[in-house]
C-alpha cells in the first residue's frame, strides 16, 4: 500500500487550481492521520518541489492528511479554496484548516492526486472620519469617528466575513482574508450620515457611495495578497435648523407671546451655491408643546452655505428684518436671496441653529402699468401700447428686492405681499428703450420713473398696512444712440500709441473704456477711461488716450466703449495699430455699427 508524489503549490491568482508558473513549496508539514482513532500514522515534510510522499502503508483502511505551515516562514498565509474545477489531478483537496477529507487507501493502492494549494490572504482598511466642513475630502483637525461598525461582505454570498467597531482614531483593518469580491459596509451612530463619495484623491475621499445597499462600497476583487488601505468612509454630525414662522400683529418684527404661530406654510432649505433646493418643510405644532404652532425643522443637515426661502402666505408680507437685540425673537427675512430668503446661513458638522425665525404682517400691494410713450409727451393717450416682459422690483432703503414681477401682454404688474414702509420701485426695461419724462400730469396718467435712485426707479413711496397702491407707472420711448461717432484713429510714435475720437452731440452720456487687445490674445480687456465732456450739448468733442504698455511687437487692435448714464453702452468701429521696429502703420477694420445695450 503506497500513497506518494503529492503535489502542494502555491497559488499565485487565486483560482484553487494548479497553473503553470505557480511552484511547489518546501518544508510544509505533511501528516497521514488515522480516521478512526485521529492518531498520526506517518509524517512528512515537503520538497523544494512542494513534493511528498507517505509509502508502505502498513495497513489498509480510511485516512486523512493534515497539512502545517508553521515550518514555513509564510505567515500571512492560508489554503485555497477545495475542489475547484474537474480535474482531481490539478486541484487543491485542503479545506480552509488544511486538513483533506477522509481518504479510503487499499492495499497496494497508489494515490498521487491529494494536493495543498496555498494562497496569500487579503488585507482591507482604513479610516471613518467626521467631515466637519462636509466636503468629502479628510482634511486638517476632522478627526477620527469612533463607534462605527464596520463590515467585510462578500459578494457572492452577501455573508459578513469580519466586523470591526472603531476607536478614537477611526481606523479599523481586516486581514487574513481569502481573496475574492468584497465590499465593506459601516454602520453609523444614529445623529451621523454620509459625505459624498468619490470627490477626490483615493488615498483621501470618501468611498460609501450605496453600490450595494446604504452605507455600502462599491464592489471590489481583492488579489492574493493585496493590501488594500484606500477604503475610507467620510461622516457628518447632523446639523439642525429651526425656527418658528409667526404673525406678526404689531408689525414690530420682533415675535411676542401674544402673536400666534402659522401653519401649513412651505419652509424651503437651499444650497446658496447651487441655489437647488435641499430640503423642505412644512409649518405646524411645535412637538412637546401643547400648542406652539408654526413651528419648521430641517433634521439632518450637511455641512455648508444655505439660505431659507419661506412660502409666504397670501394676505400677508414679510416684516422686517433683526428689529431686535435678541436674535431669538427676531425675522431674518432679510431678502438677501431674493424677496422672502433668509440671510446666509453656514453649517458645519453638528450645528445647531434655532429661532431662525419669519415674521409676516398684513400685506401693502403697489401696482401698475408700462406703456411705450409714442409721442413722448410723459402721458398715456389712447392708442399708445403696453409693453410686456418689463421687471418690476420694490426696493426698500438699503436697496434690496422685497417684491418682484414682470409686465404681461397688457403692461400691468403687480408688487404684492409688502410690509409697512418706506419703498421706491424699479423698472428694468429692455434694451431698446428709454424712459419718458416724469410727472407730467396725474398719477393716474402719468410716468413716475424719475431716475432718484438711478436709472429706471422712482422716487419713495411711503406704504402702510393695507394699502394698494395702484398708480406707479413707467413711460417707454425706444431709446436714441447717446453719442454720434465720427472717428477713431490711432499711430505709433516709436513709445507709446496715440488714439484719438471724435464724437458728435452727446446725449446722457457718462464715460469711456478703452480696449485693447493683442494679435496673440482672444479677448479684448480694458486698460483705461476717459470721462465724457462737461459740455454735452457741444456739436463735436475730441477725446486722447496715451497707451505705453507695449511689451510686445505685432497688431494691436483697439476699441472704445461708451457707457450712458442708464448704464447701457455702445462701442466704435475697430483700429489695427502694428508696432515693430520699423515704420508702423495704422489699418481700420470691423466697422461696427453702433448697438445700444445693457452694460454687463
Amino acid at each position: 500500500m503506497e500513497l506518494s508524489q503529492i503535489w502542494f503549490g502555491e497559488i499565485f491568482n487565486g483560482n484553487g487550481i494548479q497553473d503553470i508558473g505557480e511552484p511547489g513549496q518546501g518544508n510544509v508539514i505533511v501528516k497521514l492521520v488515522d480516521c478512526s482513532n485521529g492518531n498520526i500514522t506517518a509524517k512528512d515534510t515537503t520538497d523544494i518541489n512542494g513534493k511528498y510522499a507517505f509509502d508502505r502503508i502498513n495497513q489498509a483502511g480510511n485516512y486523512y492528511l493534515r497539512f502545517d505551515l508553521s515550518n514555513t516562514n509564510l505567515t500571512n498565509h492560508g489554503f485555497t479554496f477545495s475542489n475547484i474545477g474537474t480535474n482531481p489531478n490539478f486541484d487543491s483537496d485542503a479545506n480552509s484548516s488544511g486538513v483533506t477529507s477522509c481518504i479510503n487507501i487499499g492495499t497496494g493502492q497508489i494515490i498521487d492526486s491529494i494536493d495543498a494549494g496555498i494562497i496569500e490572504f487579503s488585507r482591507i482598511g482604513d479610516y471613518v472620519w467626521n467631515d466637519i466642513n462636509g466636503d468629502g475630502i479628510q482634511s486638517f483637525g476632522e478627526n477620527g469617528l469612533a463607534g462605527v461598525t464596520v463590515q467585510l461582505i462578500e459578494k457572492l454570498t452577501n455573508n459578513i466575513q469580519r466586523t470591526f467597531i472603531t476607536g478614537t482614531n477611526g481606523q479599523y483593518t481586516f486581514d487574513k482574508f481569502m481573496p475574492g469580491q468584497y465590499f465593506v459596509k459601516y454602520i453609523l451612530p444614529s445623529d451621523y450620515k454620509f459625505t459624498s463619495a468619490n470627490i477626490g484623491n483615493d488615498f483621501a475621499d470618501s468611498d460609501v457611495d450605496g453600490s450595494n445597499g446604504l452605507g455600502t462600497t462599491a464592489t471590489t476583487f481583492m488579489s492574493p495578497g493585496e493590501d488594500d488601505r484606500t477604503m475610507d468612509a467620510g461622516a457628518f454630525k447632523c446639523a439642525v435648523v429651526s425656527g418658528d414662522v409667526w404673525y406678526d400683529l404689531n408689525k414690530d418684527g420682533i415675535y411676542q407671546d401674544i402673536e400666534n404661530g402659522i401653519n401649513g406654510l412651505s419652509v424651503y432649505l437651499i444650497d446658496a451655491n447651487s441655489n437647488t433646493i435641499v430640503d423642505v418643510s412644512e409649518t405646524g405644532p411645535k412637538p412637546g408643546t401643547p400648542s406652539d404652532d408654526g413651528f419648521y425643522s430641517f433634521s439632518c443637515v450637511k455641512s455648508g452655505s444655505y439660505y431659507v426661502r419661506f412660502d409666504r402666505p397670501g394676505d400677508l408680507a414679510a416684516s422686517a428684518a433683526f428689529q431686535g437685540t435678541n436674535r431669538t425673537k427676531d425675522s431674518h427675512l432679510t431678502h438677501a436671496f431674493g424677496p422672502n430668503t433668509s440671510e446666509l446661513l453656514t453649517l458645519t458638522s453638528g450645528s445647531i441653529v434655532s429661532n431662525f425665525n419669519a415674521g409676516f404682517q398684513v400685506k401693502a400691494v403697489v401696482g401698475n402699468f408700462v406703456w411705450l410713450d409714442s409721442n413722448q409727451n410723459g402721458l398715456q393717450d389712447n392708442g399708445e401700447k403696453p409693453v410686456q416682459g418689463v421687471k418690476v422690483m420694490a426696493m426698500n432703503s438699503s436697496g434690496t428686492i422685497v417684491s418682484e414681477s414682470t409686465t404681461g401682454v397688457d403692461g400691468v404688474y403687480t408688487l404684492d405681499g409688502i410690509a409697512e414702509g418706506d419703498y421706491y420701485v424699479k423698472f428694468q426695461a429692455q434694451s431698446q428703450y428709454g424712459f419718458t419724462t416724469p410727472n407730467k400730469g396725474s398719477d393716474e396718467i402719468d410716468s413716475d420713473v424719475s431716475g432718484t435712485f438711478g436709472a429706471g426707479t422712482t422716487a419713495i413711496v411711503q406704504l402702510h398696512t393695507g394699502d394698494l397702491l395702484n398708480n406707479i407707472d413707467a413711460g417707454l420711448t425706444l431709446a436714441v444712440l447717446p453719442i454720434e461717432w465720427i472717428d477713431f484713429t490711432g499711430s505709433f510714435n516709436g513709445t507709446f500709441t496715440k488714439l484719438s475720437w471724435i464724437t458728435g452731440i452727446e446725449i446722457n452720456n457718462d464715460y469711456y473704456i478703452v480696449e485693447r487687445r493683442h494679435e496673440t490674445e482672444k479677448n479684448f480687456r480694458p486698460i483705461g477711461k476717459e470721462f465724457s465732456s462737461a459740455n454735452q450739448n457741444a456739436s463735436q468733442h475730441d477725446y486722447f488716450y496715451d497707451d505705453y504698455d507695449l511689451s510686445l511687437d505685432g497688431i494691436y487692435y483697439y476699441r472704445i466703449m461708451q457707457v450712458d448714464k442708464d448704464g447701457l453702452y455702445t462701442y466704435s468701429k475697430v483700429i489695427a495699430i502694428k508696432k515693430s521696429n520699423s515704420y508702423l502703420l495704422n489699418v481700420e477694420i470691423y466697422p461696427n455699427p453702433a448697438k445700444r445695450v445693457h452694460e454687463s
